[in-house]
């Protein structure tokens, strides 16, 4: 099982927008922009990456609809049946047509064709489609959303399933059904504008106190914070105001002022509720906010959406699951200590269920919905420049097909054990001897970047948070770029303190005993984790002046190395036993007084916490 435990940090705040009049000559776009999304398939996963994939097909993704039956099987309202026709199919569809196609598996391929077709073939002639309305007369199935099949919403989840179909096929019949649809949209919303100005004004919650005031807190649903990140930005590609360019930023800072872990997420158990480590953060909220990022960075060119990326991509998205992505966790808490079929401080406990490992404790929603982080941040990985380049803004194994230059085919293969080590090696393979621009992102937590092309050292300047390598590349040239790293620390909730190092949080390793268990309510087993080990430790004052903090980095790659077992990284330092720390209502309870006179120091191993599912900062 793993582990949840994390903290996170303060990045400088600026919007860099290039000239909107670039445009790369070899890859689509609707709009001239720096960055380019590649074809669909261009990039594919290498180690860890690849690894979790393949997990995944094993797991639920590959077998929700048997796992999942009463909502993702025949009877689903998306494949002509009585059953749930609202929005968990789509979910379950918008991850699986991604992860399908790039594993080129045939079973599954039939799978997401199923569901594609029929909704193909559900379109009446004036546009609309999507499941039939049920009757008074129809069954009423338990714990299914059958009598929303009308609405707005499950239609764009669908859309986004066919866009990535089409991208993965070439399927006209999908662009055909778009073509239809969106003429229906028109005529049922006649003004273009209606959308916008019926949904929240997201841009104002942004840009306003909305986010930071705690008391009280914002009435809003915490995924639809994460959900709606993106939306003014999105919305900027038609009002072209600078305001709604922003927003983002200025709901990022307000969020960490009010809400925000150390690790990225916040908190929110249904409703927003404030900063304190022991409140919980939702599952779907993880991949709808990583999905927000990677929509805003190509839009916007702000590299500070790539950090922040990364930062819940290895921190958090890796241990919301057990290892063989069988089971899921509803909330998880900043400062975990248990993960336990009991009641705590959220504003909706949902039977006491929120924290264990199940299937469909806590709220069902997230089972359909937690498939899309993995594919969809491989998709991420690279993109190409105006300049006709390519550029790579998020680094983990992997490889890429690219046309540069004047349409010259281009190979890289990326290594890297980032971001437990600081050194990524690329490969790069162009058809023929050319000249391009290769763009490395230089993170904030980097420090002096070398850069070493062949054995041969180069001078490279970073610009806007960028290295820009021009160069003339032949087969198998190699890059080697070193990027240093150090460890710091950062202020939280109560005077805590997280300590970091590059991407990753590290959290007090706490030994863990794992139980399956079974009860009526649930028709899954379900797993509790308890600490076999103490957790009452602080920090030293000396620890932290003196910058006490060793890195052991594993040399030996395991292939799940998101969890206790196979931590690839650890950091040694000085702690003491903080004998009175108690716990409250099944967490950590608030620490008064923090005199230690007298307490004697140990030495302790902090590891990131996705490597575990018990962990406290």
């Amino acid at each position: 099982m793993k582990k949840q435990l994390c903290i996170l940090l303060m990045l400088s705040f600026s919007c860099l927008i290039h000239s909107q009049e670039a445009r790369n000559k070899n890859h689509k776009t609707n709009h001239a922009q720096q960055y380019t999304a590649l074809q669909f398939g261009a990039i594919k996963a290498e180690g860890w990456l690849k690894k979790m994939l393949e997990i995944q097909y094993n797991g639920l993704t590959g077998n929700l609809d048997e796992v999942y039956e009463v909502t993702a099987g025949d009877n689903n309202g998306w494949l002509d049946g009585t059953g749930d026709s609202w929005e968990r199919g789509p979910y379950w569809l918008d991850s699986l047509t991604q992860f399908v196609y790039l594993l080129e598996d045939e079973k599954l391929i039939a799978k997401v064709k199923k569901w594609v077709n029929w909704s193909i073939k559900s379109q009446h002639e004036n546009g609309y489609f999507g499941p039939i309305p049920i009757t008074k007369d129809t069954p009423r199935i338990r714990c299914t959303q059958q009598t929303l099949s009308e609405d707005w919403w499950p239609k764009m989840l669908m859309l986004k399933v066919l866009q990535q179909y089409y991208s993965a096929t070439s399927d006209e019949q999908a662009l055909t059904l778009m073509d239809k649809y969106f003429i229906y949209m028109l005529k049922e919303l006649p003004n273009g504008e209606l959308m916008h100005q019926q949904t929240f004004d997201w841009t104002d919650i942004h840009t306003s106190d909305t986010l930071s005031v705690t008391n009280p807190y914002a009435a809003l649903h915490y995924v639809n914070v994460a959900k709606e990140l993106k939306a003014p930005v999105i919305y900027y590609q038609q009002s072209k105001n600078q305001i709604h360019l922003n927003a983002p930023i200025k709901g990022l800072e307000a969020l960490k002022n009010g809400h925000r872990f150390a690790y990225g997420m916040y908190g929110g158990d249904e409703a927003m509720n404030g900063s304190d480590p022991i409140q919980g953060s939702e599952l779907c909220s993880t991949h709808k906010m990583m999905y927000s990022l990677e929509s805003m960075l190509s839009i916007t060119e702000n590299t500070f959406y790539a950090d922040y990326l990364e930062k819940i991509a290895y921190n958090v998205l890796p241990f919301q699951h057990n290892d063989d992505f069988t089971k899921k966790q509803y909330f998880q808490q900043a400062n975990q200590i248990k993960a336990t079929h009991d009641y705590r401080n959220f504003v909706d406990e949902h039977g006491s269920s929120n924290t264990v490992f199940g299937v469909r404790t806590g709220y069902p929603c997230c089972v359909s919905n937690m498939h899309q982080g993995c594919p969809k941040l491989l998709q991420n990985l690279f993109y190409a420049t105006a300049e006709n380049g390519v550029t790579a803004l998020v680094y983990t194994p992997s490889n890429v097909k690219i046309l540069v230059a004047d349409n010259i085919n281009l190979y890289i293969e990326e290594g890297t054990n980032y971001p437990f080590e600081d050194t990524i090696t690329f490969k790069v393979n162009p058809d023929r001897k050319t000249a391009f621009t290769f763009e490395l992102l230089v993170h904030s937590w980097f420090n002096n970047p070398e850069v070493i092309t062949n054995g041969e050292k180069i001078e490279v300047q970073s610009e806007n948070n960028m290295l820009k390598i021009n160069r003339t590349c032949i087969k198998k040239d190699f890059l080697i770029v070193h990027f240093p790293i150090k460890i710091k620390t950062s202020g939280w909730y109560e005077k805590s303190v997280t300590v970091e190092r590059g991407p990753l949080l590290y959290a007090l390793k706490i030994k863990e005993n794992c139980q399956e268990k079974k009860e009526k309510q649930w028709s899954n087993s379900y797993y509790e984790v308890s600490p076999e080990s103490d957790w009452i430790f602080g920090i030293t004052y000396k620890a932290l002046e003196k910058k006490n903090f060793a890195i052991k980095v594993n040399q030996v790659v395991a292939n799940m190395s998101s969890n206790l077992e196979n931590a690839r990284s650890s950091i040694i330092t000085i702690v003491k036993r903080i004998p009175y720390w108690t716990e409250y209502n099944n967490s950590i309870n608030v620490l008064g007084n923090k005199n230690l006179l007298g307490a004697i120091e140990e030495d302790i191993k902090l590891i990131p916490p996705y490597s575990s599912t018990l962990y406290e900062f």
